[in-house]
């Protein structure tokens, strides 16, 4: 299955609430799925942004704990949505 990731997707708390992650989300998952791909995946670094890829219809399926990096030992839930096809 052809899979892609979403990643670096943040909007200024200052411009929350005014639809602005919404409109950047609909734009890459429409790039995505024009490109073929039959999900999406997010690593989700802040866990304050769940309810948002919920509300954007992802689903949390695993966690992962990076061993090197920033995020090291940190337990970092992963996201998916299965695309439409346009």
């Amino acid at each position: 299955m052809k899979v892609n990731e979403l990643a670096k997707l943040f909007v200024d708390p200052n411009c929350h609430s005014q639809d602005i992650g919404t409109m950047l989300f609909d734009s890459a998952e429409q790039i995505i799925s024009k490109a073929g791909y039959k999900e999406m995946i997010v690593g989700v670094m802040a866990r304050s942004a769940i309810g948002f890829y919920k509300k954007m219809g992802m689903s949390i399926f695993e966690e992962k704990t990076p061993e090197a990096g920033a995020f090291a030992g940190c337990k970092i839930p992963l996201m998916r949505k299965v695309l439409r096809h346009a």
